[in-house]
């Protein structure tokens, strides 16, 4: 199934960058798998999650610039980064049912 996912994203011709950050989204969400899922979190504490994630990547670059960054810290970010687009996805996801006029 994999596979052909990936070849499906092959032909919808899927920018590299959105590739390699689903890629790191996954990865985070696979860490994390021992948690269970999040079907049954409210979407303000998964919004207290993400602004959380956010206020932590601000604090690693409010006073640095690019160049001064380390390669640890573009690590960090980049992990931290991707728990903020997980947690923006969980929040769509427990509304996809919804969509369509179904709320």
């Amino acid at each position: 199934m994999e596979g052909g996912i990936l070849i499906e994203l092959a032909k919808a011709n899927v920018r590299p960058s959105l590739l390699r950050f689903a890629i790191e989204m996954e990865k985070q969400l696979k860490r994390n798998d021992h948690k269970g899922g999040w079907s049954d979190i409210e979407d303000p504490v998964l919004l207290r999650y993400l602004s959380h994630k956010i206020q932590e990547v601000e604090d690693i670059v409010q006073y640095e610039t690019s160049s001064f960054l380390t390669e640890s810290d573009i690590k960090v970010i980049i992990k931290k980064c991707a728990d903020i687009g997980n947690y923006a996805m969980m929040i769509a996801d427990n509304h996809s049912d919804k969509e369509d006029g179904d709320k």
